[in-house]
């Protein structure tokens, strides 16, 4: 099994949104971290229908097939400080 950095995979495996008929109104995001979960994609799936906030740690994550998100997903992602 390869093991990709989650950086190197957005550009072999785009993140691809679930279509929304209208546009739901502004309401707080919910947060959500990545490593609480199994895998990524059960970390995008908990989010709901209004989208919110996935963040993930640095780390080394196995991608087999692209990741789905609703609309309105942010990801935040851990940067590095010189």
């Amino acid at each position: 099994m390869k093991f990709l950095t989650f950086l190197a995979v957005l550009s072999v495996f785009p993140l691809t949104t679930k279509s929304q008929d209208s546009p739901t109104p502004a309401v707080a995001a919910k947060s959500i971290v990545a490593s609480d979960f199994d895998s990524l994609q059960k970390a995008f799936d908990a989010l709901p229908e209004s989208g919110g906030v996935v963040s993930i740690p640095p780390g080394t994550y196995e991608i087999s097939e692209p990741l789905i998100a609703v609309s309105y997903t942010h990801l935040t992602l851990p940067t590095k400080r010189i």
